[in-house]
C-alpha cells in the first residue's frame, strides 16, 4: 500500500517580491501614460499622484505573497479575486468623469493580472 503525499507549492519570497514590484513599476508606467493622454485620473476632484499606484500595488503585492505563502490557490483566489473587484469601488464611487473611472479600473487591472497569476502559479 503506497501513501501520497500532497505538497502544497508556495511562491518564494523572492519571486513573490520581484513579481509586486514588476506590477508596481508596470502600473506606474500606466498610470502615467494614462495622464500624458489628458486622462488626469482624480479622485473626489484631486489627481492621484503617479508615485501612489506603485507604492500602493507593492504594498498590497506584498500582502497577496503573504496570502498566498499561508492558504491553498483556491482559497487565495477566493480571497484575491473579490478584493480586486472592490477595490476599485471607491475609484468609481469618487471618480470625476467617465475617463477616470475608466483608468481607475484598467490599472487595478493591469496591477491585478500582473500579480495574481503569478502568485498562483508559484
Amino acid at each position: 500500500m503506497s501513501t501520497t503525499t500532497t505538497t502544497r507549492r508556495s511562491p518564494s519570497w523572492a519571486w513573490g517580491l520581484t513579481t509586486a514590484v514588476v506590477a508596481a513599476v508596470v502600473t506606474t508606467l500606466v498610470a502615467a501614460g494614462l495622464r500624458a493622454a489628458g486622462i488626469p485620473l482624480e479622485v473626489d476632484h484631486e489627481e492621484i499622484p503617479i508615485l501612489a499606484f506603485g507604492e500602493l500595488v507593492l504594498i498590497f503585492g506584498v500582502l497577496g505573497v503573504v496570502l498566498a505563502r499561508r492558504v491553498s490557490r483556491r482559497t487565495f483566489l477566493q480571497v484575491t479575486l473579490p478584493l480586486a473587484v472592490l477595490s476599485v469601488v471607491p475609484g468609481l464611487v469618487l471618480g470625476t468623469g467617465i475617463e477616470d473611472k475608466l483608468g481607475i479600473v484598467l490599472t487595478h487591472a493591469v496591477a491585478t493580472a500582473i500579480v495574481v497569476p503569478s502568485l498562483v502559479r508559484r
